[in-house]
């Protein structure tokens, strides 16, 4: 099996290491004397009446798609080296980005062919001032991202997770990682002027965060990984099963997704189901919904491709990511989706969405918050795990950052990423966690 099959199933082995690693992590706390305080998207073929032509509204939601976990910046002040950096903050980093998007845009719009580098000059390139590391957490094509920033993909074909601006002899050059090929390149960027990076990163200051590799007691970590030892406390989410009401909430997902009901048949087993000629919808008591359409007409879901095989990848997971929009955003409360995963397959395409919260990953036991396949220009099957987060305004007590490691230590993790994530076991109360999470290279 192939790294990049693998990445399909990594969250599986994460979900172990946080148990594990939050055992250990109360464990060395208490031993301490410490305590935890308690889409205007491509439309659907045939669907006139969701068809969006307002292009500012068309505009709002492609910028909101593109969603950074994390962004990291490197300046010179008084001839030192200093960083600021956002992250499990999504206030502060949808605000970064706002100041910094129109970078990425320029740089990724106007770079030379990309050349293959050695991983020490990615590795050098981030401690480069200035700089500009933007962190998406999941798998971002290229393509997808230029397309939801500014409806162009011409960039190269690749799949990365960061994309690293900075100044290399008087131009702006792009460092990225491809998840496909597993290969560093760097790019020169014709238009783009140093100037311009300088000026949005000098309003900026330390506020401390480091990476890995740049201190030894850190390096048993993914040297990529991005620390702060001011981490004190992250938010407590209330959650909720928003699809409880059973044969009334199948009813009401029916009509957002386009059926009528009156040309539907309904019936209760183990789960409730829904049936419109081919199309089956399948709701369990968990709030887990599964649509197939089995039937040898088309369904409810045909994606607009446009013939530009360039264009393929964008159109593709712009119409998956309209429906989970459509019918995932009036009932996740204070969620966000963000893309985790594309891989084209031999029938077409998979295409997974997360849930995140407060810029930190929600984990769920039952897989991704949204998993499509398309095949033939239509979405023939999704699972989508409905949950509502609600914030409780109040903030839980984060293990501090030592005391994670030293489980990461005992648990001869090394080589993994730290990370607060939220692990949605289906408790009524959902806390940040530390997690040790494998890396992709």
């Amino acid at each position: 099996m192939t790294k990049r099959n693998e990445r399909g199933r990594k969250w599986i082995e994460i979900g172990k290491d946080i148990l594990i690693l939050l055992l250990t992590c109360s464990a060395v706390w208490m031993l301490l004397g410490s305590g935890l305080a308690h889409l205007s998207f491509l439309p659907f073929v045939g669907r006139e009446d969701e068809t969006v032509t307002a292009q500012q509204e068309e505009s709002m939601g492609w910028a909101q798609a593109v969603r950074p976990l994390r962004i990291v910046a490197t300046m010179s002040q008084w001839d030192q080296k200093v960083r600021y950096g956002v992250q499990y903050d999504q206030n502060a980093v949808d605000e970064l980005f706002q100041q910094t998007a129109s970078l990425l845009v320029e740089g990724l719009s106007n770079m030379q062919t990309p050349q293959r580098v050695a991983r020490w000059r990615w590795m050098q390139a981030l401690q480069q001032a200035p700089g500009l590391c933007f962190d998406f957490q999941g798998e971002m094509p290229l393509s997808v991202l230029m397309g939801w920033l500014s409806e162009e993909q011409s960039v190269p074909e690749a799949t990365v997770r960061r994309l690293l601006l900075t100044v290399e002899q008087d131009s702006i050059v792009l460092y990225y990682y491809d998840l496909d090929t597993e290969t560093y390149y760097r790019g020169t960027c014709d238009i783009s002027r140093p100037a311009q990076l300088e000026s949005v990163l000098s309003a900026l200051s330390s506020n401390g965060v480091f990476y890995a590799f740049e201190s030894e007691a850190y390096s048993i970590l993914a040297p990529e990984t991005l620390l702060s030892e001011e981490i004190r406390s992250q938010p407590v989410f209330f959650t909720s099963n928003p699809m409880a009401d059973g044969r009334s909430a199948l009813e009401a997902l029916m009509e957002d997704m386009g059926f009528s009901l009156a040309g539907c048949s309904f019936y209760s087993a183990d789960e409730e189901v829904a049936r419109s000629g081919g199309e089956t919808v399948r709701l369990d008591g968990a709030g887990r919904v599964e649509y197939r359409n089995s039937g040898e007409s088309s369904g409810h879901f045909v994606l607009n491709i446009p013939p530009e095989e360039e264009k393929e990848t964008f159109a593709v997971v712009e119409g998956c990511r309209r429906l989970a929009e459509k019918i995932i955003d009036p009932r996740c409360g204070q969620a966000q989706l963000y893309l985790n995963y594309v891989e084209r397959t031999a029938q077409g395409w998979k295409v997974n969405f997360d849930y995140c919260l407060n810029a930190s990953p929600v984990r769920l036991k039952s897989g991704s918050a949204a998993e499509f396949v398309v095949e033939h220009g239509e979405i023939v099957s999704f699972a989508i795990q409905f949950r509502n987060y609600q914030s409780s305004d109040q903030n839980d007590i984060v293990i501090p950052v030592p005391q994670a490691v030293a489980a990461v230590r005992a648990l001869g993790l090394e080589g993994q990423e730290l990370q607060l994530v939220y692990q949605d076991t289906g408790e009524e109360w959902l806390n940040a966690q530390w997690a040790a999470v494998k890396v992709e290279e």
